[in-house]
């Protein structure tokens, strides 16, 4: 019953945000039609308007997620950064992956106690020390999600094209190094 509840509030959440995130996507492109030609109530061309959705245009290009923010978000919600940074496949297995660990905990701690009070010492510490572990788990579980998510915004823009150019210097060979250079101040 638990376990039914928690997948459908995390598929909930997780598909509002992204249901979110693209109308968000979707209105800035009906202010990018007005930049064709916008009309007022006379029928004559508005240049405030176009103006305006000119350099909403420009700011669009120019958008980059905050890593700050990425990771302050998918710390908060799981997978909340990753669907800021727009990868809504990692934000749902990442928020899988958390949901699980949580309910596991949650099991874990429900037959500990069951255990415990009857006096089952033996059975109740495997129960104890499981919870436990799953609780490191899940700690490892938001950091990654946490670091995921700064190392996407800060390569957000990042060209992963196919296109590798290595210069020639005309000699016929390709030529490649590592030039390392020392500095030092003598007193």
């Amino acid at each position: 019953m638990y376990r039914c509840i928690l997948i459908g509030f995390s598929a909930f959440i997780v598909l509002g945000f992204h249901t979110v995130s693209q109308a968000w996507d979707k209105s800035d492109y009906r202010v990018l039609d007005c930049s064709y030609g916008c009309l007022n109530n006379d029928s004559q061309l508005d240049s405030k308007s176009t103006f305006l959705a000119l350099n909403k245009e420009v700011e669009n290009l120019n958008w980059r997620p905050s890593p700050t923010g990425a990771a302050l978000r998918s710390l908060v919600l799981p997978g909340w950064g990753q669907i800021y940074v727009k990868q809504p496949l990692k934000a749902v297995i990442y928020a899988g992956i958390q949901q699980g660990f949580m309910y596991g905990i949650y099991r874990q701690h429900n037959l500990y106690k069951y255990h415990s009070a009857r006096d089952e010492d033996g059975i109740a510490d495997f129960y104890h020390n499981d919870r436990n572990r799953m609780g490191w788990y899940l700690t490892a579980a938001i950091l990654m999600s946490v670091m995921d998510a700064y190392v996407e915004a800060h390569l957000y823009k990042f060209d992963v094209s196919d296109k590798l150019t290595i210069m020639d210097e005309g000699n016929g060979f390709l030529d490649s190094g590592i030039q390392i250079n020392f500095f030092w101040r003598l007193p």
